[in-house]
């Protein structure tokens, strides 16, 4: 009882904060635009503010673990291409397939994984968490370009070199960019530039979260409810199931275990509709996968998290 009343503890606070910032959006204390500004701050501040003083206090020979790295990809492409596969077998409206696909493998890591991962491990740096926004972050983007503008009829449109300058120009890899060499040199920041940089990350965790509760949005969850519930349970159920045998099979230590585990289980991410609307897609079915997938890790991650510390991995 006590190990689930810890599992409960350590991941419902993050859920709490999500509740809290969908009540303030229904009571019209979070508005539209807000939520634009907000989200200008955390994604292109407060985040990478957060992720550079982590990099920074890291040691990057320990930071970087070329097993994670390849198993993490490996994993997120392998998803990827299976969920497609048996989306165009099963589904016959092929402009409900890219909403399908997307919802079901491309999680919030950074906005919601991420304070997940820390509240499991009670820790703020994670190394193997800088791993997973350095990399599979980036290959979220252009599996779901290439999804995307392959149903949207935008095929020709496919480049290489936009999207590695769009990899190259996210924020947050900017951020561990410009950490990496202080990292490396085991260099020291002035106390004034650490303690400002560490103010500016702190808005991050609070804000995401109050920023996915006021986006959440529960009428969308009214039609195509079959293609949704197995979206949802393909993302927050089944991805953790087949990949977290493996994780353990392959000898990973407890950190790296949380971390996969929480990558794979967390809800989809709220760029997932963005996108998803923007070349064309499903927006209803997209949105409708989010709102589930959340509502679902609710229970789903502090299972998880209830059954690695019944077996001793946290």
């Amino acid at each position: 009882m006590n190990d689930l009343i810890f599992s409960m503890n350590i991941v419902l606070p993050v859920f709490l904060v999500i509740l809290f910032g969908y009540i303030l959006r229904k009571n019209g204390v979070i508005t539209k635009e807000f939520i634009a500004t907000a989200t200008t701050i955390v994604y292109y501040y407060a985040l990478p503010a957060k992720l550079f003083q982590n990099v920074v206090e890291s040691d990057f020979y320990s930071l970087f673990n070329i097993k994670f790295i390849l198993f993490t990809t490996g994993a997120t492409v392998l998803s990827f291409i299976l969920i497609w596969a048996f989306a165009t077998i099963l589904i016959k409206d092929r402009s409900k397939i890219s909403a399908f696909v997307h919802g079901a493998y491309r999680g919030n890591y950074v906005y919601i994984g991420l304070p997940i991962t820390q509240n499991i491990l009670q820790t703020e740096i994670i190394p193997s968490s800088i791993l997973i926004i350095a990399f599979v972050l980036p290959i979220y983007n252009i599996l779901s370009v290439i999804l995307l503008s392959y149903y949207s009829g935008q095929r020709d449109k496919l480049s290489f070199g936009n999207l590695t300058l769009s990899i190259i120009k996210n924020p947050m890899i900017v951020a561990i960019l410009a950490a990496l060499p202080i990292s490396l040199l085991k260099l020291e920041l002035p106390f004034s530039i650490s303690k400002s940089m560490n103010y500016i990350g702190t808005l991050a965790t609070p804000m995401a979260l109050l920023l996915v509760g006021a986006s959440i949005r529960f009428h969308t969850f009214t039609s195509n409810k079959k293609l949704i519930i197995s979206s949802s349970i393909i993302k927050v159920m089944i991805q953790p199931l087949i990949f977290i045998p493996f994780a353990v099979l392959f000898g990973f230590h407890s950190q790296d275990i949380v971390t996969i585990y929480v990558m794979l289980a967390t809800p989809t991410a709220m760029n997932a509709y963005i996108m998803t609307k923007k070349l064309g897609g499903d927006g209803e079915i997209s949105a409708g996968i989010i709102v589930l997938t959340v509502l679902l890790s609710v229970v789903t991650i502090p299972m998880g998290a209830y059954i690695f510390k019944l077996l001793g991995i946290i």
